[in-house]
Parts: C-alpha cells; structure tokens; sequence
C-alpha cells in the first residue's frame, strides 16, 4: 500500500494549517458524568446480585433452623 504524492502534500498542507491556528483549547479526556458516576451498573447485573442475596438470605434461614 502506497499514499500517492497527492494525499501527502494534502496532508502536509492540514498539519501546517493546524500549526499555524496554534494551539487547540484544552479537552478534558474523561467527561464529567462519567467522573461522578464511574460506574453504572445495567440492569441485569443489578438482577443478578439482588439474586445472590435471596439465596444467601435463605441459606442463612436453614442454616440457622438446622
């Protein structure tokens, strides 16, 4: 694979005329909500866990009656 004359002097031109408007105003890399709220978990997760509880609870319920 080969990048004709054409692509690179268009290229060159693109990165010279980015240099030439300075800098870019800084980006945060991680949006806010996802500072606040790193992890969301889905439902079905959710599900599966309230699942594991009711086991464990029963479990707990016949341990205990023995």
């Amino acid at each position: 694979m080969s990048i004709s004359r054409e692509s690179l002097l268009e290229i060159a031109a693109e990165e010279a005329r980015q240099a030439a408007s300075g800098p870019r105003p800084p980006v945060p890399l991680v949006r806010p909500e996802r500072l606040t709220h790193p992890w969301v978990e889905p439902p079905d997760d959710a599900c599966v866990e309230q699942e594991a509880e009711i086991a464990g609870a029963a479990h707990a319920r016949r341990a205990r009656s023995g």
